[in-house]
């Protein structure tokens, strides 16, 4: 089964990008290269892309497991091929989506923070529980953050490595809206990518 694929099937030039890396889409290398070759398929007529995840959460981030086998040389090249792949989300032309539904963890925030919008189900939690590691989020997760919310919101995240819940990632900007469900979630991003034109 692909890690990664593009379904364009409900709505006409809307692309949705669908992370299928059981249990949680850790990014792992072979993720990774599967999802920086998925982005090279985007049809150049694309209207929106929504990243969505087809098992549970969005991404909890780095794959751990693997990276506690790397040296140090291959925990950094890992690194930089993370920051490429969100360097690359971030250049898609196109407005771009996150779909958060659970949680959106390490690296997996700093995957939504590389899209233009990002929306969740109001049970998500979202944070860089890392950083009480001494990890800091490492592919452009801390400039991101800063830009999109303020330098004093930034560092409450990322000194406190605290995971939290969706109404106070909406209240900081760091998502742009909450829903109860993941339908009420799926009928806004149907309507607001029909709205763009």
């Amino acid at each position: 089964m692909d890690e990664i694929k593009i379904n364009s099937k409900y709505l006409d030039n809307v692309i949705f990008i669908e992370m299928n890396n059981p249990p949680v889409n850790a990014l792992s290398t072979s993720f990774l290269d599967d999802f920086s070759k998925t982005l090279d398929k985007i049809p150049v007529d694309a209207k929106v892309v929504v990243f969505k995840s087809l098992v549970k959460g969005f991404s909890a981030g780095a794959d751990l497991k693997e990276r506690s086998h790397m040296n140090d040389e291959s925990a950094i090249n890992t690194v930089s091929d993370i920051g490429r792949l969100f360097q690359k989300i971030e250049s898609i032309s196109c407005p771009t989506i996150a779909r958060i539904e659970g949680f959106a963890l390490g690296g997996g925030l700093e995957l939504a923070l590389s899209c233009d919008f990002r929306v969740a189900t109001s049970d998500s939690i979202l944070g860089f529980p890392e950083t009480s590691l001494g990890i800091i989020p490492g592919a452009g997760g801390t400039q991101r953050l800063t830009r999109l919310i303020g330098l004093s919101k930034a560092k409450e995240w990322i000194f406190t490595a605290k995971r939290f819940d969706a109404p106070k990632a909406l209240q900081d900007g760091v998502i742009d809206k909450i829903f109860n469900t993941s339908e009420q979630m799926d009928h806004f991003i149907e309507k607001f990518a029909t709205d763009i034109k």
